[in-house]
């Protein structure tokens, strides 16, 4: 019982990096590029605009729109 716990740990951490290193690409692209927020979505890995979205909303509480406005008025927040 012990190990499975720490495998599910484990997968936990690993799916929290993951998601980390997925978000600070995105992140990076809504910030460098003026690629919709579509192809962003499509080229970190997601299947649809609005699974990109939805997922960004709940990591960043902004969707990526709101975020690229926001971060490209005010440099210093990135």
């Amino acid at each position: 019982m012990r190990i499975l716990y720490s495998i599910g740990i484990t997968i936990y951490r690993l799916g929290v990096i993951l998601a980390s290193l997925w978000n600070e690409k995105a992140r990076q692209m809504l910030i460098e590029t003026d690629d919709t927020i579509a192809d962003i979505g499509f080229k970190t890995g997601f299947n649809s605009a609005n699974s990109f979205i939805r997922v960004f909303k709940k990591l960043m509480q902004e969707t990526p729109g709101k975020y690229r406005e926001h971060v490209r008025q005010n440099p210093e927040d990135k």
